[in-house]
C-alpha cells in the first residue's frame, strides 16, 4: 500500500517538472470529455488547455442568440446568461462583484461562443460598473467570433460607469451593430453617452438609434442634456445614411434635423432600388434647441411639404408631424416634445 502510494507521488512530480509544452502534446491526444475533466484537476492544468489554441480547436464556436447580463441584488452576485432559441437551450455563469476585482477568468467559457445580441438588463444602484463593462469587454476579445447585431441597454444606472469604457464596448461591436438602444437610463451626466461613442458605430450598417427615458444625476454641476450633437447627425448623413432615430435629452438643432429628413426624402425619391422604403421616423423628446415653431419655419424655408396632427389632449405637448415628397409615396414622420 505504502509502495503504491509512493509511486503515484513519484508520477506526480514527474508530471510537475513537464514544461506546458510537453503536457499540451499530451492533453491534444484526449477528447473533449476529457478536456473538460482535465480543467478541474487544478490550476495548471486548467491553464495549459485554456491557453492552447489547438485544443481548443475540439470545442465548435456555439452561437447564443441573446447574452443578458443582470445583477441580482438579493443574491449579490452578476448573472450572465445565454441563450440559443434553435436547440431551446440556456447556459448561466455566476460570478460576485469580489471575483470581477480579482479578475476572475472564464477564458474557457468565452472562447466557445458567439452572441448575437447583448442585452444590460437591470442593473440598479451602480451595478453596472467599471468592473463589470471591464471584465466583458476582456472576455468578449476571447470569443473567436464577437459580432452581435443589437446591444442594448435597459433599466440600467450609469452613474459610476466610465465613458471610456463604455467607448471601449463600442470599439469591439460597433461596427457590427444594427441596433443600439439605452431605455430607462438612469445617473446619467452629458459625457455618459456622447457623440464618440455614437461615432464608434459603423454607419452602413446601424439601422436604429435609441436614447428615451433618460434620467440624470441631481446636481447643480450636471447639465441635464447628452453631449450628442449635431455631429454624429453630420457623420450619419456624410454616410449617405440615414437610421431611424428616438433622442432625448439631447443637443441635436432644429436645422439639422431638417437637413436630416430633406436628406432622406431626396435620397427615398431617387431610390428605384429600394422600393419597398416608403416611410420613415425620427423623434425627439426634451432637446433644448429644437422647438415645433422653429421646426415649422425650418420647413417653410426649406420647401418640405407636412402634415401637423395635433395631441389628443391638451396636456400632450407632442406634436407630430408628416413629412413627404410630392411626387412619390415616401413620407417621414417626426414626433416633437
Amino acid at each position: 500500500m505504502a509502495a503504491s502510494m509512493e509511486m503515484q507521488e513519484e508520477e506526480r512530480d514527474y508530471l510537475q517538472k513537464l514544461p506546458n509544452e510537453v503536457l499540451e502534446e499530451i492533453f491534444s491526444y484526449l477528447d473533449k470529455d476529457s478536456v473538460k475533466n482535465l480543467r478541474v484537476v487544478n490550476k495548471r492544468c486548467k491553464k495549459v488547455v485554456d491557453s492552447s489554441k489547438e485544443i481548443l480547436k475540439k470545442f465548435d464556436v456555439k452561437q447564443a442568440n441573446r447574452l443578458v447580463i443582470r445583477y441580482l441584488h438579493e443574491k449579490k452576485f452578476y448573472e450572465f446568461r445565454w441563450c440559443n432559441y434553435e436547440s431551446k437551450t440556456a447556459r448561466k455563469i455566476y460570478i460576485t462583484s469580489e471575483e470581477l476585482k480579482n479578475d476572475q477568468i472564464f477564458y474557457f467559457a468565452f472562447k466557445q461562443m458567439s452572441f448575437q445580441r447583448v442585452m444590460f438588463k437591470n442593473l440598479s444602484n451602480k451595478s453596472l460598473s467599471n468592473e463589470v463593462l471591464y471584465f466583458l469587454c476582456k472576455h468578449f476579445s476571447y470569443c473567436p467570433k464577437f459580432e452581435p447585431t443589437n446591444l442594448s441597454f435597459e433599466n440600467v444606472d450609469f452613474c459610476v460607469l466610465s465613458p471610456t469604457l463604455l467607448n471601449r464596448l463600442l470599439e469591439l461591436c460597433g461596427q457590427f451593430l444594427e441596433t443600439f438602444q439605452i431605455n430607462n437610463a438612469y445617473g446619467l451626466n452629458r459625457n455618459s453617452i456622447n457623440d464618440s461613442h455614437i461615432k464608434q458605430l459603423n454607419p452602413l450598417k446601424i439601422k436604429r438609434l435609441t436614447m428615451q427615458s433618460m434620467k440624470f444625476l441631481s446636481s447643480i454641476y450636471h447639465k441635464k442634456v447628452l453631449k450628442i450633437t449635431d455631429e454624429s447627425i453630420k457623420w450619419l448623413m456624410g454616410a449617405g445614411q440615414f437610421p431611424t432615430l428616438v433622442f432625448e435629452h439631447c443637443q441635436i438643432t432644429t436645422p439639422i434635423m431638417c437637413r436630416y429628413i430633406e436628406c432622406w426624402l431626396k435620397k427615398a425619391a431617387r431610390d428605384t432600388v429600394n422600393t419597398n422604403i416608403k416611410s420613415h421616423s425620427f423623434m425627439l423628446k426634451h432637446c433644448p434647441s429644437v422647438s415645433s415653431e422653429i421646426f415649422e419655419k425650418e420647413c417653410i424655408e426649406r420647401k418640405l411639404s407636412y402634415s401637423k396632427s395635433s395631441p389628443e389632449s391638451s396636456s400632450t405637448p407632442e406634436q407630430t408631424y408628416t413629412l413627404f415628397n410630392e411626387n412619390s409615396s415616401t413620407e417621414f414622420a417626426v414626433s416633437l416634445c
